[in-house]
């Protein structure tokens, strides 16, 4: 590998006219350049560069990082507030995007004027929205609590009931009116 990173350097850079006209930034008179397109050129057709040619297209695919997402992980935090709800942040970050894509404020649709004035109303609609499930949630678990405790009496009435028949035989097969009482006292 070494031997063909040495026959590269002394022989294709310096016979090709591509390393010395190649410009990465490119001006307004030359056409910018792409190292990609250098390398493969020249490195790809020399058969004794095979070898290298591999390393330099791993290289090349390997990853330039996370600018982009770690941009974005700026901006949030910026615009974090705390207490703010995931709802809130991503409104606030697609209207941020929004602002950003059409190259700046003064360059905004009438119709996001329009939705951003509307957000106190949304705002309250969600806050009522909220309050709305939430004293639907209580009523259900008073609901769910009353019948459970409608159930226990039923079950506690059936048992009295028993017991009160119950009573009601003995005292006629024995002919005591103490068990009649005794019934007559659990209905």
């Amino acid at each position: 590998m070494h031997q063909q990173y040495t026959v590269f350097l002394d022989e294709v850079i310096k016979q090709s006219s591509h390393f010395a006209t190649f410009n990465p930034t490119g001006s307004s008179t030359q056409q910018r350049g792409r190292v990609d397109s250098l390398f493969c050129d020249t490195t790809s057709q020399n058969q004794s560069c095979k070898q290298l040619w591999t390393v330099v297209k791993q290289v090349l695919l390997l990853s330039r990082g996370q600018a982009t997402v770690e941009h974005g992980f700026l901006i949030n935090k910026e615009m974090k507030v705390e207490n703010m709800t995931g709802s809130t942040f991503v409104a606030k970050r697609m209207v941020y995007d929004h602002i950003h894509s059409v190259g700046g404020i003064n360059n905004i649709d009438v119709q996001l004027l329009l939705y951003c004035a509307n957000v106190r109303h949304s705002y309250s609609a969600y806050l009522e929205e909220q309050k709305s499930a939430s004293s639907r949630v209580v009523a259900g678990q008073n609901r769910t609590a009353l019948i459970d405790e409608v159930g226990k009496l039923k079950v506690k009435r059936r048992a009295l009931s028993a017991s009160a028949d119950d009573f009601s035989n003995q005292a006629e097969k024995l002919q005591q009116l103490t068990f009649l009482s005794k019934a007559n006292g659990m209905r």
